[in-house]
């Protein structure tokens, strides 16, 4: 994690500083089974004030597209540092736009429910788990075996 100023607009240098992030949050990550993976991955969002969501996408600068999946200007997050010059920034990697997007409504939904809906957070947490990991192909093998049994 870094500390940046709070504007979301990324310069090539700050996106290669988030490529080199969400590198080395993927490689901690490679070892470890799909749960292990969603619960790192969920200590790195609560860690954060901003997570930036990367994808493959060779028609953007540095080679990756993005998106904020946690502390977007306006949020919940983002209101509890209002005060603050810098805030913690991280990057992890996403296979896809429809995988961030996924990401950040399952992450919306733990924030949500985490003190007063005990019943969905645990359905969130599930979720999180079964279906957030960094190892997306696993991800999609292991929810083929749910549905398939």
């Amino acid at each position: 994690m870094s500390k940046r100023n709070a504007e979301p607009e990324l310069t090539t240098v700050r996106l290669q500083e988030l490529i080199d992030m969400a590198r080395g949050n993927s490689e901690t990550m490679s070892t470890m089974d799909g749960n292990n993976q969603a619960l790192l991955l969920l200590r790195t969002f609560n860690s954060a004030d901003r997570v930036y969501g990367l994808w493959p996408d060779s028609s953007r600068p540095g080679g990756y597209a993005y998106s904020i999946l946690k502390g977007e200007l306006g949020s919940a997050a983002m209101r509890r540092v209002a005060r603050q010059a810098e805030i913690t920034v991280t990057g992890v990697f996403q296979e896809s736009e429809d995988h961030a997007e996924l990401t950040q409504e399952i992450y919306a939904g733990l924030e949500a429910s985490r003190d007063s809906y005990p019943q969905a957070y645990m359905q969130a947490l599930n979720f999180w788990v079964d279906i957030v990991p960094a190892n997306f192909a696993a991800t999609k093998a292991r929810i083929r075996g749910l549905i398939l049994g």
